[in-house]
C-alpha cells in the first residue's frame, strides 16, 4: 500500500500543475479574445505578403493574356 502512495504522489503533483497551467492558458486566451486591438495585428496582412499577392495576381493576369494569345494564335 505505500508503495502505491508512492508512485502516485508524483501524479498527484503532475496532475495539479497541468490543470493549474490549463487553467491560465484559458484565462490569458479569454482575455486575448476580448482585446481586440492586440487580436487585429494577427489578423492584418504583411506589407510584404500584400505586395506578392499583387505581383503574383498582375504576373496571372499577364500569363493568362499570353495564352489566349497563343490559342488564338494557333487557331
Amino acid at each position: 500500500c505505500r508503495r502505491n502512495i508512492g508512485r502516485q504522489i508524483p501524479l498527484i503533483i503532475q496532475y495539479f500543475i497541468l490543470k493549474t497551467f490549463g487553467e491560465e492558458i484559458e484565462k490569458m486566451m479569454l482575455q486575448l479574445l476580448q482585446d481586440t486591438s492586440k487580436c487585429s495585428w494577427f489578423l492584418e496582412e504583411q506589407s510584404d505578403t500584400r505586395e506578392k499577392k499583387k505581383f503574383l495576381k498582375r504576373r496571372l493576369l499577364r500569363l493568362d493574356e499570353a495564352r489566349q494569345k497563343l490559342a488564338k494564335f494557333s487557331d
